[in-house]
């Protein structure tokens, strides 16, 4: 019974963030969001490894779900966290960049359809160097 009831927790749990994506010399994976509703705002997370020796830059997005998609950064200012849109989001040769929470990610603003929980949608990502390329990702 407790093992039953481990399985049930477990299942539970987030939903598995989509495959990886090659793009180039980047490997984007683990992308994810919350859920939002329809007109609402909504964020999407990811982790990119650059396996170039030339840096790269996330230049901007769209979005089938969205009438406009916004790379953001956090920052703090006087002990309060501040969102702000940013023109890229840059891209270390040799490196991993994780946008996360309470850091840089990208908006996707004025939603078509709501974001449920479990489910998976689309954004294409503009690099300087990378060719664009269309991601899912997974609403946790």
């Amino acid at each position: 019974a407790i093992l039953q009831l481990i399985a049930l927790v477990t299942a539970c749990g987030n939903p598995p963030a989509s495959p990886a994506i090659q793009a180039g010399d980047l490997r984007i994976q683990e992308a994810w969001g919350y859920p939002a509703v329809a007109g609402g705002t909504g964020v999407v997370f990811l982790t990119i490894d650059n396996a170039s020796s030339t840096p790269d830059r996330i230049l901007g997005g769209s979005s089938v779900q969205a009438t406009q998609v916004e790379l953001h950064a956090t920052t703090q200012a006087m002990e309060q966290a501040q969102m702000r849109p940013t023109s890229g989001i840059a891209l270390a040769p040799g490196r991993r960049t994780v946008l996360a929470p309470g850091g840089e990610h990208v908006m996707v603003i004025g939603l078509s359809t709501a974001l449920q929980r479990g489910q998976v949608y689309t954004i294409t990502l503009d690099f300087d160097r990378a060719p664009s390329v269309t991601i899912p990702w997974t609403i946790r």
